[in-house]
C-alpha cells in the first residue's frame, strides 16, 4: 500500500492506495475517512502534518501486522 500525505491550506489529507494485499478503507475509517478497499482517503483540519503521519503509523500498525 501506498500513502501520499500533503497539507492544502488548513486541511492534512492522506490519500491510500493498495494492490490488494492490504484494505485501505479500514486504515482510513480509523482516521475518519473512508473509501474503499483498494483506495481510500481522509483529512483533518488544523493538525500538522507530523501528527497526522503519527495517527496514519497507529492505523496502520492496529490493521497490518
Amino acid at each position: 500500500a501506498s500513502f501520499a500525505v500533503i497539507r492544502i491550506d488548513d486541511a492534512v489529507k492522506i490519500s491510500a492506495r493498495s494492490g490488494g494485499q492490504i484494505n485501505v478503507e479500514l486504515i482510513m475509517k480509523e482516521l475518519g475517512g473512508g473509501g474503499h478497499f483498494e483506495g481510500a482517503a481522509t483529512q483533518k483540519n488544523n493538525v500538522t502534518v507530523d501528527e497526522m503521519i503519527t495517527a496514519l503509523k497507529a492505523a496502520i500498525d492496529k490493521f497490518v501486522k
